[in-house]
């Protein structure tokens, strides 16, 4: 009576007493118990029921951008060095990787035996046999462990996308599929190509019951694009280390590290051919320009020739010399900035900041070399002429030279081409799930559980609005109270007993509690009598069964005992 008298008082002052709410859970423990276990037996049900997922990840290491061509290291400034980790996380999760590894893992035709409810998935997980799992409860078309199918081709027309088709193993090494309506759409055989009504399918392999069915589905390459898109994670491993790491998260996980391998496989192989189409592309434009360059190289030996053969040999000043290493300096120097160019130009647009610093970096040459043709002007019209042949000369062969050579190291890069990116870490088959953990999942429903619970019992003591307190009982009704009789617990034994005249506690169980109080509640009638008009007593109660043939037959027999 103590802890629901505190909570009474409670709800009056609304104060809050730790060792009253204590007494009150203590009390009230039964209830706790009640909820806290049913929780924990709807977390258990959940934790051993639900499909596991499993998780793997793969490592790929973004590498510093080489240029590739010419080891042009002013471009590599202007890049800023290393190959954002941003767009390479975009170029994985792009169509033109992840539809390859769909293809090549065949993820977009889904296939799961059909097992009885709920408890067929628990028993398939646990089975670890290598033949059929023994069907239980005589259901023999549902699929109970062992079961699998190798389909290598399967191809449904536009209107069965996305459904799920029924696949019914046979005898003798036969099947059908059913529509969604249970319609046959084909019958065929194993290690046959079977084709009809909008579907191909070749099975090679179907190790069932006669009469087990699978459910299949084809989905459309979006679809199973957005499945595994929500399935993978790609992100940076720390802060601009060039370290990416690849998650995949799926049920079965051989399937989920054998996928990964293939997307790592995809974005390293499309890496490559990218660097190698690169190579490709300028070897091409050079390719294009070498003949130019050695016909206007003859033309330039040529004119020399000639020029040797009528004025005879010219000797140039060490001025003149200089003259022509600077102009046949400054002239390489624009060769090589108008290839530049022209490789870039695949590339990038005319605002990029490599094309408009290549503009200005062209721009000073052409200043410097028509300053070099001023002084070349004022020299005698035989140096003139001798500077002007040699200048062809020598400039041409230089940027033949360079082609050669240029077309020589790309060709070398084709070849030999690794692209900027590697696998540090392939994918692993995990061994235990990610998810559902077992023992976190019950420690938390017991912790929630028991939380709840409290909440139960005080929620339903706030809502009792029955009279608990003595005191609130003569605060309400201006009645006294002369005793509180307790539950007793010898009262159920006394009324098991077959003895109708011995069910009583104030004959059987004199010291009991309830009967303390009985007397005491005697004692206060007593002096009730000498200022009442008669010796009646009435016993009454709000509700049935709450004690008043109890407290008549216990009341009068204490009264006997004193020869009343």
């Amino acid at each position: 009576m103590e802890s629901k008298n505190d909570m009474n008082h409670f709800r009056e002052e609304g104060e809050i007493d730790l060792r009253e709410l204590l007494v009150l859970f203590l009390d009230e423990w039964r209830w706790i118990a009640c909820v806290a276990l049913a929780v924990l037996l709807i977390a258990a049900t959940y934790a051993f029921t639900a499909t596991p997922i499993y998780r793997t990840n793969a490592l790929i290491q973004v590498e510093e951008k080489n240029s590739g061509i010419g080891g042009i290291d002013e471009l590599s400034t202007l890049l800023g060095g290393k190959t954002p980790t941003a767009a390479e996380i975009e170029i994985i999760q792009s169509r033109s990787v992840l539809t390859k590894a769909i293809d090549q893992q065949e993820l977009d035709i889904h296939i799961e035996p059909v097992r009885f409810p709920v408890l067929g998935r628990v028993f398939a997980r646990r089975y670890e046999g290598h033949s059929l799992a023994e069907a239980r409860w005589g259901l023999d078309n549902y699929a109970w462990g062992g079961e699998r199918v190798q389909i290598d081709r399967f191809d449904v027309d536009q209107r069965l996308q996305g459904q799920t088709l029924t696949l019914v193993a046979e005898k003798g090494a036969t099947f059908r599929l059913l529509d969604p309506h249970g319609d046959v759409l084909i019958a065929g055989t194993v290690g046959e190509a079977a084709e009809g009504n909008g579907v191909e399918l070749f099975i090679a392999e179907i190790i069932a019951r006669p009469g087990t069915a699978f459910s299949v589905r084809q989905h459309d390459v979006l679809t199973a694009l957005r499945e595994l898109r929500v399935q993978l994670d790609v992100s940076e491993r720390g802060n601009k280390t060039g370290i990416l790491e690849l998650v995949l998260e799926g049920e079965d996980p051989r399937a989920i590290a054998d996928t990964l391998d293939a997307i790592t496989n995809v974005y390293l192989r499309q890496n490559v051919e990218r660097k190698s189409a690169e190579a490709a592309k300028t070897l091409e434009f050079i390719d294009a320009q070498l003949p130019a360059l050695k016909a206007e190289l003859d033309i330039a030996e040529q004119a020399m020739n000639r020029f040797r053969v009528q004025k005879g040999s010219v000797d140039l000043s060490l001025e003149t010399q200089g003259l022509l290493e600077q102009f046949a300096d400054v002239e390489r120097q624009v060769s090589e900035l108008e290839l530049r160019r022209a490789e870039y130009a695949q590339r990038f647009t005319s605002e990029h900041p490599v094309m408009l610093a290549l503009t200005q970096q062209t721009a000073e040459l052409e200043q410097t070399r028509a300053q070099l043709e001023q002084q070349i002007r004022e020299l005698p019209q035989a140096e003139q002429d001798a500077l002007r042949l040699a200048r062809d000369v020598r400039v041409a062969n230089e940027l033949y030279t360079l082609l050669l050579n240029r077309a020589q190291e790309l060709k070398v890069v084709r070849a030999g081409t690794v692209g900027n990116v590697r696998i540090i870490d392939t994918a692993f088959v995990p061994l235990e799930p990610v998810t559902p953990r077992v023992s976190l999942i019950l420690l938390s429903s017991l912790l929630f559980g028991v939380i709840l619970g409290i909440f139960v019992v005080v929620l339903r003591q706030l809502m009792d609005r029955g009279i608990r307190d003595p005191k609130e009982l003569e605060q309400s009704f201006d009645l006294p109270v002369y005793a509180i009789v307790p539950r007793s617990e010898a009262e159920r034994q006394v009324s098991e007993q077959d003895s109708p005249s011995l069910q009583l506690i104030a004959v059987q169980f004199p010291h009991d509690i309830a009967v303390e109080s009985l007397r005491s509640l005697r004692t206060s009638v007593e002096f009730l009598f000498n200022e009442s008009f008669n010796r009646i007593v009435a016993v009454g109660g709000p509700a049935p069964a709450v004690g008043k043939s109890f407290v008549s037959a216990n009341l009068g027999a204490l009264f006997a005992q004193v020869g009343r």
